[in-house]
């Protein structure tokens, strides 16, 4: 945790239960890890350029949708 620990504030995303989802930049939870029987996918981008932000979130979920299934690939909402 050397990368926030002199850190006064540190992002932490929690569910509506308070279980800890995400700590950026350090850890993504087991119970967010994508595995076959995924259904949905919150991609979470943080950045300083909106527009470059927008761009890479169109790239990475086009490419998230490339390997869903059925009717649902390339389907992003």
């Amino acid at each position: 945790m050397h990368i926030i620990e002199d850190k006064p504030k540190y992002p932490v995303f929690y569910d509506a239960a308070g279980k800890v989802l995400s700590l950026p930049p350090i850890i993504n939870g087991e119970a967010t890890k994508i595995t076959f029987d995924t259904k949905n996918v919150l991609i979470e981008m943080t950045g300083t350029d909106l527009h470059k932000l927008e761009v890479c979130l169109a790239v990475l979920a086009g490419q998230f949708s490339s390997h869903c299934q059925g009717d649902s690939k390339f389907t992003i909402e």
